[in-house]
């Protein structure tokens, strides 16, 4: 997987004239999912853009459309422009206990929706210059039934688990 920038460009003809006025609006991420994928694989990859296309919240990344080029599966999302939280250096307390704030807002949004995302970690938050962290990667999530049946699968990345 790949994640890039992505500009749109919006264009606007000026009405009785040849002229196309041309405005850059904004900067999207590109997330790019090569290859061809099996059926698992793609049930996958629905998951996270039926999620992150129903989720509205500004702790959660925002999906904005989805599209199937050339075999390649391409996810429209909202550009975090400091890009991953792993790797980046925590200053001091207060701003450790702001971006864990922020976190934790984004999850409890999540889990009022009966929505676990099943894989926090650094590499699956992100952040942008106004110190806003954001939940991303949402490609094992579960939607819970609305019995809240428990999530009895082990799924996750090993390191961030918890111990049993």
């Amino acid at each position: 997987m790949d994640i890039q920038p992505y500009p749109i460009q919006i264009f606007r003809v000026i009405p009785g004239s040849s002229w196309v006025e041309l405005n850059w609006i904004r900067v999207f991420a590109l997330k790019v999912i090569y290859g061809n994928h099996d059926d698992s694989v793609r049930r996958h990859i629905c998951t996270e853009i039926e999620i992150l296309r129903d989720v509205d919240n500004p702790n959660v990344v925002k999906c904005h459309d989805m599209f199937n080029h050339n075999g390649e599966i391409q996810v429209l999302l909202e550009y975090m422009d400091r890009g991953l939280l792993e790797g980046t250096h925590i200053a001091n307390e207060r701003q450790l206990s702001d971006l864990a704030r922020q976190i934790l807002a984004g999850l409890t949004y999540l889990h009022r929706r009966h929505i676990i995302h099943r894989d926090i970690k650094p590499s699956n938050l992100l952040l942008n210059t106004r110190n806003q962290v954001k939940i991303a990667d949402f490609g094992v999530s579960r939607i819970l039934a609305q019995t809240m049946d428990p999530c009895n699968s082990s799924v996750g990345t090993i390191a961030y688990m918890r111990s049993k």
